[in-house]
């Protein structure tokens, strides 16, 4: 169960990353950066939703796998399934 969600979160690294790159420079970066010119008001707002969504599902996930992990560890198993060698 603990690689499932280690995969789920996997996932959501790579979404964070490409949400991330794919925000709109606000020029914030010792001036660098494409932020000039006109005013796209709600340009990036499915963007920035999208962002926060996966950030929260990032948090939901890391509750999950510290969850999983203390129920495993009670159970006196390693990260080694029960059927398979020392753990």
């Amino acid at each position: 169960m603990i690689e499932i969600v280690l995969v789920f979160h996997l996932f959501i690294a790579i979404s964070m990353v490409i949400s991330v790159l794919l925000q709109r420079s606000e020029g914030g970066a010792l001036g660098m950066g494409g932020g000039g010119g006109g005013s796209a008001v709600g340009g990036g707002v499915v963007v920035n939703v999208f962002a926060g969504f996966i950030g929260s599902t990032t948090q939901v996930a890391a509750e999950i796998d510290k969850v999983l992990t203390k129920r495993q560890r009670a159970s006196g198993l390693g990260f080694v399934s029960a059927s398979g060698g020392s753990g």
